[in-house]
């Protein structure tokens, strides 16, 4: 880069900010859900750039959320807290195909 113009030095700058500042879109994918007489929870993962963001939902509301480093750290949390629920009486829930 040093031998490069300071216009073209400048314009490769402008553009890696630019880049920094764009958020990717976050994906997100639900891990389970349960059910309890009439109440249903989900649990979903949202990828961030930052890690792996945990949600717990009941209904529309939001229960509990935590973010993890990694996929691993993601799984251990979503388990832990599946198996509190289902600890409470929490049934998982059935879905299309499945019986």
């Amino acid at each position: 880069m040093l031998s490069w113009s300071p216009g073209a030095q400048e314009g490769l700058l402008l553009q890696l900010v630019s880049s920094a500042e764009q958020t990717p879109p976050a994906v997100t994918s639900e891990l389970w859900r349960l059910h309890k007489g009439s109440r249903h929870v989900n649990c979903s993962a949202q990828y961030l750039v930052s890690g792996i963001d945990l949600r717990l939902f009941e209904g529309e509301g939001m229960r509990r959320t935590q973010l993890c480093r990694d996929a691993p750290e993601a799984a251990t949390v979503a388990e832990e807290w599946r198996q509190e629920l289902v600890n409470g009486g929490w049934e998982r829930e059935e879905t299309k195909g499945t019986k």
